[in-house]
């Protein structure tokens, strides 16, 4: 892996910071003290996010997800499914579950449990596919080269689809669920407004 992947807790006190290693480290933003470690195991840690909540952090390395106890770094489920995007794009948090780009796939899975809950294919994942929620989660955006497609989360049916003139490296909804970022080649960062995507979903 290359770079870096990084997250900030929901209440902005701590961040938790992984690169080239098979572990992530939790630190304290007002001090910059080291909080704890994440040991992951022997592959590199390709994703490291903050639960909702803050209470728990979630790792992924290319064969497996970890989830700790974000306080005192204690593991509490290993899940063993693949992973196949490796800067932090392919793992999402919503509520209790985990959503994860797995081999032509995504899949929902009980943070608490790891057991897979459901998961349905999605077209040509690659190393740098993406995913996002919007806050109510009722669908989810996927993106894979030039293409962010729209999938409802319960029915697994796809909603829509749009096109994008470069290959896609992020993808993220504003926190009030009014845009969606679209982060694509040579720093490029294009913003489009959620209703109108939307709309015109509806209207297929």
């Amino acid at each position: 892996m290359n770079g870096s992947v990084v997250d900030l807790s929901p209440d902005s006190t701590r961040l938790v910071v992984a690169s080239n290693s098979c572990r992530a480290t939790i630190w304290d933003t007002a001090t910059h003290a080291q909080h704890g470690t994440l040991n992951h195991g022997c592959d590199g840690v390709v994703a490291a996010k903050y639960s909702p909540q803050g209470d728990r952090i979630a790792t992924a390395s290319p064969n497996s997800v970890r989830v700790y106890d974000s306080s005192d770094c204690r593991l509490l489920v290993n899940i063993q499914v693949k992973v196949t995007p490796l800067y932090n794009t392919g793992l999402v948090w919503f509520n209790d579950h985990l959503f994860v780009v797995s081999d032509n796939n995504i899949k929902r899975i009980d943070a608490a449990t790891g057991s897979v809950v459901s998961e349905w294919p999605v077209p040509d994942t690659t190393n740098s596919s993406c995913i996002a929620l919007p806050q109510h989660g009722e669908f989810i955006a996927y993106s894979t080269n030039r293409i962010v497609a729209f999938w409802d989360t319960s029915t697994h049916a796809q909603l829509g689809l749009i096109q994008h003139p470069q290959d896609i490296y992020s993808i993220a909804f504003s926190p009030d669920d009014q845009f969606i970022a679209i982060g694509g080649e040579y720093g490029k960062t294009t913003t489009r407004r959620l209703s109108r995507i939307i709309a015109s979903i509806v209207s297929c």
